[in-house]
């Protein structure tokens, strides 16, 4: 089976890439053969995330303009067996491609190159880049953090998902701080799935690993043993279609943000 999965959610700064980059590793490290694209043209990040920003020699705005071919363009992840890279343009602007374009790039992955997944990781907006990313997709992951802001702008995304006639719509839930939804300072998965209606395939928990991991060039999801892995794998085994439960945040974990404060209180101030 063959799938191209798009993330999305329409408001910046929910963290869009570095799931989509971890939801392509764990893929990968299950044996399917997945291809990452970014489709952030003009803006794009995910060869930071991967430590390849001096190996992209070409980019999928150049292939589409015949400049290079496809194959130049993907890029095997050198640390992460079946993960490949598909790059944009960073100097073109988002009209640089139509959504037509992005049919025919996913395509030829998925025919010539024989790609198990697709991962697309869709720019900030609901304009032209939106359009591109979600124009091949068979199933949408909306990402939303347990903010209101975020809330109505991932409800924006979903009903104009519904209107392209995706029927295959879940949403995850990023940078989630359980000491915050006990204290009533933040939605909770509960609060969010009743708001948007919308199943909910993922929820993953603040960290400082993630920007240290962002800054190295390291997908955070390759630290094992990680509460930020458990939750990515039990993500992909949903995905997959499997019913696995969700990790219970009730137990204090110390890669949370919360967990991490309360071990440097200990370790320096006795508390």
């Amino acid at each position: 089976m063959q799938e191209c999965i798009v993330v999305t959610s329409g408001k910046g700064g929910v963290g869009k890439s570095t799931v989509s980059t971890n939801l392509a590793v764990h893929l990968a490290r299950l044996g399917h053969k997945v291809a990452l694209v970014d489709a952030d043209i003009g803006l794009r990040n995910l060869d930071l995330l991967l430590g390849l920003e001096r190996l992209i020699e070409w980019d999928v705005v150049q292939a589409v303009q015949g400049v290079c071919t496809l194959s130049q363009v993907v890029l095997p992840v050198p640390s992460i067996e079946n993960l490949y890279f598909v790059p944009t343009s960073q100097t073109s602007d988002k009209m640089a491609l139509v959504p037509d374009d992005m049919v025919d790039v996913i395509d030829s992955l998925f025919d010539d190159m024989q790609f198990d997944y697709v991962i697309v990781d869709c720019p900030a907006g609901i304009e032209r880049g939106f359009e591109n990313a979600v124009a091949a997709a068979q199933r949408a992951i909306v990402v939303v953090t347990p903010d209101v802001s975020s809330v109505r702008d991932a409800d924006r995304v979903i009903d104009l998902l519904q209107k392209k006639k995706m029927s295959d719509i879940q949403i995850l839930i990023n940078r989630y701080q359980p000491q915050l939804v006990r204290q009533g300072c933040m939605l909770d998965s509960q609060d969010i799935w009743q708001i948007l209606d919308t199943p909910i395939i993922g929820v993953v928990p603040e960290s400082l690993d993630v920007l240290i991991a962002s800054n190295q060039g390291i997908p955070f999801a390759v630290q094992q043993g990680s509460l930020l892995e458990e939750t990515f794998v039990r993500t992909v085994q949903r995905l997959q279609g499997q019913d696995v439960s969700f990790v219970d945040f009730n137990e204090e974990v110390e890669t949370t943000v919360w967990g991490k404060v309360k071990q440097w209180a200990k370790t320096h101030m006795g508390a």
